[in-house]
């Protein structure tokens, strides 16, 4: 899955952000990136730095979120490949 990944421990709206293909668990309530965990926050809470996942191994707050809905997600691999291309990525995983 593409995902819109950003780091809120510490930062405001002005964290580091990448795009990049994550995996989750079979629940859907932990994913998997850059060699990280992170698992989603119960219900619709959040942590008070503004993350709806936190890291499991460092604690650090994270937004996750789709990229421009679904719309991304339905376009061809090679399009979607050459617009990220020209982005920092996570690589697949």
């Amino acid at each position: 899955m593409l995902r819109h990944i950003e780091l809120k421990s510490g930062y405001s709206d002005n964290g580091p952000a990448w795009i990049g293909y994550v995996t989750s668990s079979k629940t859907g309530r932990t994913v998997y990136f850059n060699g990280r965990a992170v698992a989603k926050y119960k219900g619709q809470k959040r942590d008070c730095d503004g993350g709806n996942y936190r890291d499991l191994g460092s604690g650090e707050s994270f937004w996750v979120s789709g990229l421009l809905g679904k719309f991304l997600e339905c376009l061809p691999v090679s399009l979607v490949s050459r617009f990220l291309s020209r982005l920092e990525l996570l690589p697949p995983r």
